[in-house]
């Protein structure tokens, strides 16, 4: 494999896991990356090498954060987004790039709109609701984060203090990206040079995104859409020139 492409996916790593930290949707630019360095990856090898990154990002942003962890409600969502979360993986395993300009739409529209169909989920299909969160996180996940805080919100998370219920859900998808890992593990999608590389890199940024998210993350709601809504944008732009470029 070149050195630059290494080089530069270890360089990338970095800004993109303090965004997946402090904004979420780290995907939303991992995914336009890897399309760019790894044309012939499949869709199914694009998630299984950038899911190792996150789920290690994720616990290094937990150190600053630790403190902030509710463990009732943490309970209250781990199981439903862990089963979601391994049929996704599963059901992504051996799909191709050429899936990926839906599956962004898709990932665009339930970002935008999760906030306002989260008012009218009741109890009854609460675990349903997160099954599929979790299913969304193991194929795809860009926005995961925010629609997590979606779910803890209507459980009754305090919208005044966006920066720990944010932490939350950084903690839970530890959990449940660490079941999607096991599933590309499995199937042999992981290849461990470029793995390794974008997990050094998204090391570091998870640990400087958990401070910033301590420190500066109290972005209103809205603000955190607006980011990711051009995150997306941009994503989608890269899948539509490699598509018809």
């Amino acid at each position: 494999m070149i050195e630059s492409t290494l080089i530069i996916l270890f360089l990338a790593a970095i800004p993109i896991g303090i965004f997946g930290i402090v904004v979420g949707g780290n995907a939303s630019l991992s995914f336009p990356l890897f399309q760019v360095l790894f044309p012939e990856m499949t869709l199914g090898a694009i998630v299984g090498n950038t899911k190792p990154g996150s789920l290690i990002r994720n616990i290094t942003s937990i150190i600053p954060l630790r403190r902030e962890i509710d463990y009732k409600m943490v309970k209250l969502l781990l199981l439903p987004l862990v089963l979601g979360s391994t049929v996704g993986a599963f059901f992504v395993a051996h799909m191709s790039q050429a899936i990926i300009l839906p599956m962004l739409v898709i990932g665009f529209l339930v970002v935008e709109y999760a906030h306002i169909v989260a008012k009218y989920i009741t109890d009854k299909i609460f675990f349903l609701a997160t099954c599929v969160t979790g299913m969304y996180g193991g194929i795809f996940g860009a926005g995961i984060s925010l629609l997590i805080v979606a779910l803890m919100r209507i459980k009754g998370a305090d919208d005044t203090d966006l920066y720990r219920t944010r932490a939350n859900a950084l903690f839970l998808e530890i959990f449940f990206t660490t079941t999607a890992v096991v599933v590309f593990l499995s199937k042999g999608l992981v290849l461990p040079q470029i793995a390794l590389v974008w997990i050094t890199g998204s090391i570091i940024g998870g640990y400087l995104g958990g401070i910033i998210l301590k420190r500066t993350g109290k972005l209103s709601g809205q603000m955190q859409r607006n980011i990711l809504r051009s995150a997306f944008i941009f994503a989608i732009c890269v899948a539509l020139v490699k598509i018809f470029g």
